[in-house]
């Protein structure tokens, strides 16, 4: 299985190297929808596992799915139960998200695990709501919640052994975990007293500010296991201009600008081998078509995955949320008219030119 694992790494770093931008190298797959008229995918795991959300046949809900290959979309939302999503898988197939339970008589929203052996575990919260946004290999979970008393959200990490911590902020208010990787890295968001940016907290240090480039906010939203973040940032205190950023612990935040004539969306992941997905506009963003996926790599710079797909595909890939190792996305884009959760699978053969 080792030498299995360095044979695809070994081919994915030749594909790096490839003009991507010259070839279809990606197959399109439509994920579908609980029956009812949109989905979107949120989280991709090693083994090609995606999760996110779609409304069911009576549009009366939206409910947290996973899709495999061999089995579809799963419908994960419980009885009793009115609204869930789904938005992070890791390779034990452990789903985190959102669900809604009855608490007196109103719901509350909680973040929550799901597993085959156990169904859905609430994590309660440390207010009144709770969100879990990414989950690692060893079951850590962060996301935010509110604080009882308080006037703001804060970070959050669980664990079996300790449940749910307050990770603190920056220390001007609220903050939100957005990702953990497997070595349990937290990245997020928190205000400070100069504004919102993206910060990476681990048990040793604790919450570090990584700054801006140069704007008022940031915030970081993927880690990979090497410690390579990213996230996105405004460029200026004025304008809505956002780029996308990688950071490293040898040189800081590096601006990896925009796609020419965008403005950076986000959310932003990163995979193991430092390739970066997110989403980007034009300037003036006037509607939601406008907004392409695109793929960013030190090799290639930012390439719109639309120009990456075969021609005829009928797809418009509007966001990517996740990448995996072996450089599968996921996002969700318009097909026929309809918003529908895709996942793209490199095409190497397409690739060897």
């Amino acid at each position: 299985m080792r030498e299995e694992k360095r044979l695809v790494l070994s081919t994915l770093q030749i594909f790096l190297l490839m003009p991507l931008a010259v070839a279809q190298i990606y197959s399109v797959t439509d994920l579908g929808t609980l029956g009812g008229f949109y989905s979107a995918a949120t989280g991709i795991n090693a083994r090609g596992q995606v999760v996110g959300y779609s409304d069911i046949a009576d549009h009366s809900a939206v409910h947290a799915f996973v899709w495999t290959r061999h089995g579809g979309m799963q419908d994960l939302n419980p009885p009793g139960i009115t609204q869930s999503l789904a938005t992070g898988i890791n390779d034990s197939g452990h789903v985190v998200g959102v669900a809604t339970f009855p608490v007196g008589d109103h719901f509350q929203a909680h973040a929550v695990q799901w597993t085959k052996q156990s169904g859905i575990q609430d994590f309660g919260t440390l207010g009144n709501f709770s969100t879990a946004f990414g989950i690692n290999d060893r079951d850590q979970v962060v996301g935010d919640t509110s604080i009882t008393g308080g006037n703001s959200d804060a970070a959050f990490r669980w664990t079996r052994a300790g449940g749910m911590e307050d990770l603190g902020t920056l220390g001007g208010g609220g903050a939100t975990a957005q990702a953990i990787n497997n070595l349990g890295h937290v990245v997020g968001g928190s205000f400070t007293g100069d504004g919102f940016h993206a910060f990476s907290w681990t048990t040793s240090i604790g919450m570090r500010d990584l700054g801006t480039l140069g704007g008022c906010e940031s915030e970081a939203t993927g880690v990979n296991d090497a410690g390579l973040i990213v996230g996105g940032s405004s460029i200026d205190c004025v304008s809505n201009n956002r780029h996308a950023f990688l950071w490293t612990s040898k040189s800081g935040l590096q601006d990896l600008g925009t796609p020419e004539g965008t403005s950076f969306g986000g959310p932003g992941a990163v995979n193991i081998l430092g390739m970066v997905v997110g989403a980007a506009c034009p300037l003036q963003c006037l509607s939601q078509e406008s907004v392409h996926g695109f793929i960013w790599t030190n090799a290639t710079g930012w390439l719109d995955l639309n120009s990456l797909i075969p021609a005829d595909s009928g797809w418009v890939l509007e966001n990517v949320t996740a990448i995996n190792g072996l450089g599968q996305i996921t996002g969700q884009g318009f097909i026929n008219g309809q918003y529908h959760a895709f996942l793209l699978s490199p095409n190497f053969r397409a690739t060897q030119r």
